[in-house]
């Protein structure tokens, strides 16, 4: 049976696939990211349990009300705002100390659309863990945080050392894209049969599957 070239006979395919290579390349060179439009770090782990301690409803299970999105939109700019690491007082207080450039960046988000903006965030948590390790729903408690336990296999396999430690300091300032990559290639060589997934190449081949599959019409 002759093998598919999903590159020619899907043109969602090979551009997901063009997408998803300068992502995972990216992510370990250090470079900022842009979200509707505005500059911002690439989101680390640190970046991650800061959002999930104030609730976002971004990441977590917890869901946008209407009368609070716009504050939740601007905490998670703030959150990610470059050069601006986030800390108990000016993340758990939305935006308390703002120098020039805080203020000039704000101003920004300010000025978006609020549909725009939760869509375009959206779609930026989703592309940052096209590569996060899955996991099914456990019932089992939970005896440590997601930075923990990152931390401990990130520092295990790698002693401490990140993709740049001239960009970034320590283990929960690494970029989740690089990690979550860093993470998959553990799991490779803890086991060379592994299933690994590539989150947007092959979402675009089973939406290409599907319209294959779907019965014709009748005439």
């Amino acid at each position: 049976m002759p093998l598919v070239d999903l590159n020619k006979l899907c043109p969602d395919y090979a551009a997901a696939v063009e997408r998803q290579d300068l992502v995972r390349d990216a992510a370990f060179l250090g470079v900022p990211e842009t979200l509707c439009g505005i500059t911002v770090a690439p989101m680390t782990f640190r970046h991650l349990l800061w959002l999930q301690m104030i609730r976002s409803p971004f990441i977590g299970a917890s869901s946008l009300q209407e009368d609070t999105a716009h504050l939740d939109v601007a905490a998670f700019f703030k959150t990610l705002a470059p050069g601006d690491r986030p800390s108990f007082m000016n993340t758990f207080t939305r935006i308390t100390r703002i120098d020039a450039n805080l203020k000039q960046f704000m101003a920004a988000v300010g000025k978006l659309k609020l549909p725009a903006a939760v869509v375009g965030i959206r779609d930026f948590v989703q592309e940052t863990f096209m590569d996060a390790p899955g996991g099914g729903e456990s019932n089992e408690a939970s005896y440590y945080s997601i930075g923990a336990a990152l931390t401990h296999r990130l520092c295990a396999a790698y002693a401490g050392l990140n993709p740049n430690p001239m960009v970034y300091p320590g283990a929960l300032d690494v970029p989740l894209k690089a990690g979550f990559q860093l993470i998959k290639c553990l799991k490779r060589d803890e086991n060379p049969k592994a299933i690994l997934f590539n989150g947007l190449s092959d979402k675009a081949k089973a939406r290409w599957i599907n319209q294959q599959n779907q019965p014709a019409e009748d005439n």
